[in-house]
């Protein structure tokens, strides 16, 4: 039996397909360089994928929800526009964390 729990497709992959022995899920980069090629679902799973850490670091740097949201958004938005020149010399993570500080220094 194959359990399928989330699928997007992209346009040469399968971003997540989940079965009872198989478990394959692209990665960061994977997500990042398909995004930056215009595959919206990979930037929508990007942004699945850390939303939550994310917020909870803008809480921590803003210590409010409304601006904690407002530097998530722009965090994503700056993400979006700098899919392209990502170039893979920190992890995912780290340049959206980098995007974020910058945004909540910003406020």
């Amino acid at each position: 039996m194959i359990l399928v729990e989330h699928l997007i497709r992209g346009p040469t992959f399968w971003l997540l397909w989940r079965s009872n022995e198989v478990d394959l899920e692209a990665t960061d980069l994977e997500l990042v360089r398909a995004a930056g090629g215009g595959d919206e679902g990979a930037f929508h799973a990007l942004m699945d994928r850390h939303m939550k850490s994310l917020y909870r670091i803008a809480m921590g740097l803003t210590g409010n929800h409304a601006d904690a949201e407002d530097v998530l958004q722009e965090t994503f938005v700056g993400a979006f526009k700098g899919l392209r020149r990502f170039d893979g010399r920190s992890s995912v993570r780290t340049w959206l964390i980098a995007i974020l500080t910058r945004q909540a220094a910003k406020g």
